[in-house]
């Protein structure tokens, strides 16, 4: 034991020092680009959407890019109200605010309030995805110590996967190189050049970690340097069926030799509505050729998701798209108007922003987000109500122009709300009988109806029912009984 002891600790010196030679043989010390960074993070609470939790603190890394800017995660700075930088090897942190995020691909940029501290600095310059089994450094301030560690591997493959932090599903690239807590936002390196970003490690599993690829970074800086702000990532809303059955290949005529997805259903709302139909095959998108089973070639020898060569293109992009409809190949043109989120009724996790609300007789309004859901805690998804859940990642029907669901989360007991004070977590579907469309639609439907009751369909068929006069009468004593500084966000105030 003691011998095998003595090996392991021989080769983690050889395998430190063989590291440290590699970033040594670059013509600047990468190290001196990298700065730890230090978070004070306050998340709003969702079961109580007034208030906002206890602030929490955490840290991360970042490198200094040409553009004068620092990149890192996105999850790094999410909710952060104040973030502070360390360049490596000095004792001094700096003030520093966010230019741009983009929470979906996971990434950030800072500036410093004193630019000075950039002064004397080499950045860093973003280069290309290297081949798979290509050498990288990953470089971090890992939890467990203070000081930058620099770690080997190679970059073992390159695929869409769910990024952790937002859940969209993008391209990523997978490494060997030690990736824990702390190491976030910090630069992985090819030949001097960033090949990716940190993202995320994999707990049950040794030196397998994720970072940004190269594309999907510059991609983020592109659109920011045009006009100062992350536009999205365009999607079409539509979902496709793989062509491996010959069966369906032959029911839906398509010739042999050519490939696709068959269109199985589009978003009520998808930009492609009018322009693509149910049952075509998409056979390419702006000239990329789609496999039978879904991927696109990404280089050589690899594959990835066919959405890549709609992501790859940014907002306002019109592409062509070439069909097989009627036993006929087509080509169509779309315009990637709308972001991944514009057409969900259900919002994906979102950061820097707090919930809205509304309170009306005590009860709590707020719309349905995943948010709210995973405010259930771990394992939200088995915990929260069920008929809650109901709605993520559903497709709505035709006929639904509802922009988002609004829910009565609970109700505040109060003499005026007697009768009501056990109904929680139901969808509002109407006030006195008119469709709700939105949480501002309901606070418009609420104040401006003018019958002595306001009628509130909920859940499957039921109603709830207030005296509007005293619903309107109780506010002040329910907001001084349950200290709401206000019965509505901020938004609904300005009237937004």
């Amino acid at each position: 034991m003691t011998i095998n002891l003595r090996l392991l600790a021989v080769l983690s010196l050889l395998c430190l020092s063989c590291t440290l030679a590699a970033v040594e043989e670059l013509e600047s010390d990468p190290r001196d680009s990298l700065f730890k960074i230090f978070t004070v993070a306050t998340k709003p609470d969702y079961q109580q959407p007034w208030a906002m939790q206890r602030p929490s603190q955490g840290t991360g890394s970042g490198a200094l890019l040409d553009n004068g800017l620092i990149i890192t995660n996105a999850h790094v700075i999410a909710d952060a109200t104040f973030i502070q930088v360390r360049r490596h090897g000095q004792p001094e942190r700096h003030r520093v605010h966010v230019v741009a995020v983009d929470h979906a691909s996971d990434l950030a940029l800072l500036r410093p309030e004193d630019e000075s501290i950039l002064a004397d600095m080499v950045p860093l310059t973003l280069g290309e995805l290297p081949p798979t089994n290509s050498e990288v450094i990953a470089l971090g301030f890992p939890t467990g110590g203070d000081s930058l560690s620099t770690t080997r591997g190679v970059l073992s493959r390159v695929e869409h996967r769910r990024y952790a932090h937002s859940g969209y599903w993008l391209l990523a690239a997978q490494i060997d190189a030690a990736i824990n807590p702390g190491n976030s936002g910090g630069p992985v390196l090819h030949q001097g050049t960033i090949a990716g970003i940190v993202m995320q490690g994999i707990g049950n599993a040794d030196n397998i970690g994720y970072m940004v690829p190269a594309p999907v970074v510059r991609r983020f800086l592109n659109d920011v340097a045009n006009d100062g702000q992350f536009d999205g990532w365009p999607a079409i809303d539509l979902t496709t069926q793989n062509l491996e059955s010959p069966a369906l290949r032959s029911y839906l005529q398509l010739a042999p030799g050519k490939t696709g997805q068959r269109v199985m259903r589009l978003h009520p709302h998808s930009v492609a509505q009018g322009i693509i139909r149910e049952n075509d095959v998409i056979l390419a998108i702006d000239g990329v050729d789609i496999a039978d089973d879904g991927t696109i070639e990404l280089r050589m020898g690899e594959r990835t998701h066919w959405a890549w060569a709609v992501q790859r293109h940014p907002m306002g992009a019109t592409i062509p798209f070439d069909l097989w409809r009627d036993g006929a190949r087509i080509t169509v043109e779309v315009t990637l108007s709308k972001d991944r989120e514009d057409n969900q009724l259900v919002p994906g996790q979102r950061f820097d922003v707090r919930p809205d609300f509304y309170v009306y007789g005590g009860l709590i309004f707020t719309p349905l987000t995943r948010d709210f859901l995973a405010s259930w805690g771990r394992e939200w998804w088995t915990r929260a109500p069920r008929n809650l859940l109901g709605y993520l990642d559903g497709i709505p029907d035709e006929g639904d122009l509802r922009e988002e669901i609004v829910i009565l989360m609970r109700v505040l007991p109060h003499r005026v709300n007697l009768g009501w004070h056990g109904v929680n977590n139901q969808v509002v579907e109407a006030v006195d009988g008119e469709t709700v469309q939105s949480l501002a639609h309901l606070v418009q439907l609420v104040e401006e109806g003018e019958d002595p009751y306001v009628v509130f369909a909920v859940g499957q068929g039921g109603i709830m029912v207030l005296e509007r006069a005293e619903a309107v009468a109780a506010l002040a004593e329910i907001a001084h009984t349950y200290r709401l500084p206000a019965d509505r966000s901020a938004g609904l105030q300005s009237g937004e």
